[in-house]
């Protein structure tokens, strides 16, 4: 395996969320990603790169302030905005 040191270039620290659960799950991804085979299946690689996109995607919609998702409750249209928690 061949091993390459890349720098990061981000204002804040990786560890500097508010909130404890989005650390601790981004850090057991990393340690998937920096940790001995996980990801030497090809499945598992298309698997992930379908998170990041997804993951991506998202957070394209909330730098834009846009609704987090949109619900279809039948007979009623309505939008859920998780980040303020209103219907």
């Amino acid at each position: 395996m061949r091993v390459v040191t890349l720098p990061l270039k981000a204002t804040v620290s990786m560890s500097d969320f508010t909130r404890p659960e989005l650390t601790e799950a981004c850090e057991e991804i990393d340690a998937a990603m920096f940790s001995g085979d996980s990801f030497d299946d090809s499945i598992n690689r298309e698997a992930l790169r379908e998170y990041m996109g997804r993951w991506e995607w998202q957070m394209k919609v909330i730098q834009n302030n846009e609704p987090l998702v949109s619900l279809d409750f039948g007979d009623e249209d309505r939008t859920y905005d998780s980040r303020t928690d209103q219907n």
